[in-house]
């Protein structure tokens, strides 16, 4: 994916050795909003481009409540500032661009085991006689990652699912959400929110919830759809699990790092991984490349830099993020109505320049409530 791409890219342009191992072959199917953030596009390395895999530009957000009647319109400032994309055509495009750069990527290469090596790590591909040798492991193998089990990365963290479904509605009905980005709250106390994103030939709906609350999730995707009244056009359904990484979580263990849904580094907020996913995959390569001019013993240190700095840049934001959004979960649950003080600031940290960090800053009271909110109720009864 996008996290594993963009690394390799990094790793590349600085000299390194780089293969890639991709289980499946392109272009292959991944269930994902496939939103383009501001994040995703500080942190797309420089030399590489989406513009070509770009399917719509966001001009507005318009939120309600999932079976209310009131909608909040929220347009987005300096115009679109978000953009939405298919996975199945953006991690190949940015797959591509990392082998321009000098990476090897092998498609249809299921890693088996990653073992420590006499210098570095030993990684069995399924089919292979021979081992390949590497002086450092990257797991951008998604959330289910069988590299990030074995080396207990990307641990603790809780779970959400979300599903996926592509709508093939007519134009008309399409233009209806051209430039929308449409999003429904769950009613308190469940966390997530439903939306319908637009998509060039289809609209991507879905409902996110904890996996503790997501037994029913798909016929309450197929409810929604009904309310929606695009019910009855033909659909492709998909679901995803959306890993969180909790407080003290481990993104590398020796000479094997985490990045993406492999580390669990997902915005709370937005439920939204493609973004933080390809920051993780910075810090990554940045520990990497730092110590790769200190031979391969130095590269040990390469695992402890990469962990420090997740630490640093993501777990601060982590609680930031839920308290920004348990700060508005609060409001509905008293109202029942969108509407509330805080979804500009809420939109401009996914579209704009805005930082999780300046919710702490700035709303003090607000971000205790929503700590609160967090620790009594959300983790204990809800995320356990």
């Amino acid at each position: 994916g996008p996290s594993g791409a963009t690394r390799a890219y990094r790793l590349s342009k600085a000299g390194l050795r780089v293969i890639t191992l991709e289980k499946a072959t392109f272009p292959r199917p991944k269930p994902c909003g496939g939103v383009l953030d501001s994040t995703f596009r500080a942190h797309l390395p420089s030399g590489m481009t989406v513009d070509s895999v770009v399917e719509a530009h966001v001009r507005e957000v318009s939120v309600g409540v999932v079976g209310g009647s009131r909608r909040v319109t929220i347009p987005l400032a300096g115009g679109s500032q978000t953009l939405m994309s298919s996975r199945e055509r953006l991690d190949e495009h940015l797959a591509r661009q990392a082998v321009g750069a000098g990476a090897v990527l092998r498609e249809g290469a299921c890693v088996e085991t990653v073992e420590p090596g006499s210098t570095g790590c030993l990684i069995r591909v399924k089919g292979d006689r021979i081992p390949l040798s590497a002086s450092v492991v990257v797991a951008a193998d998604g959330v289910h990652s069988r590299v990030a089990r074995q080396y207990g990365l990307g641990t603790p963290r809780t779970v959400y699912v979300a599903t996926d479904w592509a709508v093939y509605a007519t134009d008309a009905v399409r233009a209806k959400w051209d430039g929308v980005m449409q999003l429904d709250i769950l009613r308190p106390p469940e966390v997530g929110y439903a939306w319908v994103f637009g998509k060039g030939d289809h609209l991507s709906v879905g409902v996110g919830t904890h996996h503790s609350r997501a037994a029913n999730i798909k016929d309450r995707t197929q409810l929604y759809l009904r309310d929606l009244n695009i019910g009855h056009y033909r659909t492709q359904e998909r679901a995803w699990w959306i890993p969180l990484a909790r407080p003290g979580a481990r993104f590398a263990n020796g000479r094997v790092l985490a990045v993406g849904d492999a580390s669990g580094v997902v915005d709370p907020a937005s439920g939204g991984g493609l973004g933080w996913g390809i920051w993780s995959s910075e810090i990554a390569a940045d520990s990497i490349i730092r110590h790769s001019g200190d031979g391969d013993g130095g590269l040990l240190m390469s695992g402890l830099a990469h962990q420090s700095e997740m630490a640093r840049v993501f777990l601060p934001r982590i609680k930031a993020a839920e308290a920004l959004r348990n700060s508005i979960l609060l409001s509905i649950a008293m109202t029942r109505r969108p509407e509330h003080v805080l979804w500009p600031e809420a939109i401009d940290k996914v579209s704009g320049p805005g930082d999780y960090l300046d919710f702490k800053t700035r709303h003090r009271v607000r971000y205790a409530l929503g700590r609160a909110y967090q620790k009594l109720l959300v983790g204990p009864l809800i995320e356990r």
